[in-house]
């Protein structure tokens, strides 16, 4: 509605193209066990 009605302030806005970042998944042995007991316990 603010933007219909011309009140919002577009003046700070900077765009600019981005690039993606791949950030690789990181696991550990306790991450996986708290995954797996609580699904080993329901089976």
């Amino acid at each position: 509605m603010a933007l219909i009605q011309g009140k919002v302030a577009m003046s700070g806005i900077h765009f600019a193209p981005v690039w993606p970042t791949f950030v690789p998944p990181h696991f550990s042995f306790a991450q996986s066990l708290s995954v797996a007991v609580p699904l080993f316990l329901k089976a």
